[in-house]
């Protein structure tokens, strides 16, 4: 495995003096974004207008029901790991409790096809069942779940938060639910992983839960050049900074690009939301 290098922080001996460093800090501050984290990043290299429109206080945190049944399976899978006793009753009840509650709770009902939000639900004691006969078999625990990181790759940037599924002596690991393996690994989860590699200075893994009617499997795959994709991560977050900088009106910085809500990641209330953001594209 190729283990992530450490990266080089801090100021060196050729840098600007310590006031443009503070002046750049601000830059993120007066737009109110206190942190990053990969999600972000990967949402402005995807589609920067919907990062811009987040950035103008929008906030639709409630998501789809592909997404609830991954984070239903991984709650689940977490404390079946946290507690010997957990049975996979448990689990897939917990799974469906969790998977109701966001469904509950989401801002966006009138939007989400009901025959979607039945099936994943369905779905939710295969994947469930898969993932917990997977990890429980394994002959070895993590030593961490869920662990928090924090990683300044700049002074000038804030941190970016994450949280690693699981945390093992010499790998970090995420867990994915997916109803199609991909022949390769997205370049989101490529840099995804890669700001948890360099935050633990550890390879990493991903292992794909991948269910569908007839089947069911967990595949482990290793994150390779974790190098190539930090540069990705702090390219990225470079740009953003350049965005943010170009004016204190966050009006001012959606005009320099045009949204495409022809797009499918837009969502019928971000839609909504952009047309008032960018009042030309009608209402």
């Amino acid at each position: 495995m190729d283990v992530a290098k450490e990266p080089k922080l801090g100021f060196n001996d050729h840098s600007n003096d310590r006031k443009e460093v503070l002046e750049k800090m601000k830059t993120f501050e007066k737009h109110n974004v206190t942190h990053l984290s990969a999600s972000s990043i990967n949402e402005y290299i995807a589609n920067p207008a919907k990062w811009v429109l987040r950035v103008s206080g929008y906030k639709d945190i409630f998501g789809n029901p592909a997404m609830w049944r991954g984070s239903a399976t991984d709650n689940a899978i977490c404390k079946a790991l946290q507690n010997e006793n957990f049975t996979l009753q448990d689990a897939i009840r917990s799974s469906v409790e969790d998977y109701d509650s966001f469904w509950s709770n989401s801002v966006s009902q009138t939007e989400i096809d009901l025959q979607k939000v039945e099936a994943e639900k369905s779905s939710l004691a295969k994947y469930v069942q898969t993932a917990f006969e997977y990890y429980r078999d394994r002959p070895y625990r993590p030593i961490e779940i869920q662990k928090k990181i924090s990683l300044n790759i700049d002074p000038k940037y804030p941190e970016i938060i994450g949280y690693i599924d699981f945390l093992y002596e010499e790998v970090v690991c995420d867990m994915k639910t997916v109803a199609r393996l991909p022949s390769e690994t997205p370049e989101s989860v490529n840099r995804q992983l890669s700001i948890y590699a360099y935050a633990e200075k550890k390879p990493a893994i991903v292992d794909y839960v991948h269910c569908t009617k007839t089947s069911s499997q967990v595949v482990s795959r290793e994150i390779n050049d974790l190098d190539h994709h930090f540069k990705v991560v702090n390219q990225a977050v470079s740009s953003m900074e350049k965005i943010l900088s170009f004016s204190d009106d966050i009006q001012e910085i959606a005009f320099l690009m045009v949204p495409n809500l022809d797009d499918w990641r837009w969502s019928p209330s971000e839609k909504q939301a952009a047309k008032k953001l960018w009042s030309y594209l009608g209402s």
